[in-house]
């Protein structure tokens, strides 16, 4: 985790950015420091571990962002942490301020302890698959290098591509996991730029 900063903000490659965000309908009075504690409360009560806000908020020393600091021109937010030996991140820039963001990520875990209390372990596994926090690329190579396509590609090229190269990376098939990984982590990242 200390690899994960927690300023500036460090986005997830796997998940797309907001183009345009909204204001929310939280509370007039939410500031980050409310936004903030309810979140760290909310993953504490989860057991969550190494716990990482990452955002545009300058952070104290203990690594949560100050509660007052001047607007920022990316509001994002990426909350990384370790849960069951599991890295997790949720990301969000829905909203147009650091402390909506904090507080729909807060939601959100909320929820997913609901699910995993009430629905059962099947359940919360299948709604928390997609906040399992993806590895940076272990190559040196851009996402259209190891797919061997033209950058601007469509979303239907690299995915004709990822099942070509899936077919030789796959550990069954001659590969190996690291091959087979970085094939899935460019077909990711080759998604959320596709046009």
């Amino acid at each position: 985790m200390e690899a994960i900063p927690p300023f500036p903000l460090h986005w997830p490659q796997s998940h797309p950015r907001t183009e345009k965000p909204r204001t929310s309908n939280f509370k007039d009075n939410l500031t980050v420091a409310k936004a903030r504690d309810g979140l760290l409360g909310e993953l504490l009560r989860w057991k969550a571990r190494s716990v990482v806000i990452s955002s545009n908020a300058h952070t104290k020393k203990d690594g949560t962002p100050y509660s007052t600091f001047p607007p920022v021109q990316d509001a994002g937010v990426a909350v990384y942490f370790w849960l069951k030996n599991e890295l997790h991140v949720i990301p969000c820039d829905e909203y147009k301020t650091i402390q909506e963001n904090l507080q729909a990520i807060k939601y959100v875990v909320e929820s997913l302890r609901t699910i995993e209390r009430h629905g059962g372990n099947k359940l919360f596994k299948t709604a928390s698959t997609g906040f399992k926090a993806l590895p940076e690329a272990t190559s040196a190579r851009h996402w259209y290098q190891v797919l061997q396509i033209p950058e601007n590609a469509s979303k239907a090229q690299i995915n004709e591509a990822y099942k070509e190269r899936v077919k030789t990376a796959h550990p069954d098939r001659g590969g190996t996991a690291e091959k087979l990984q970085e094939v899935v982590l460019a077909r990711e990242i080759g998604l959320t730029r596709a046009k």
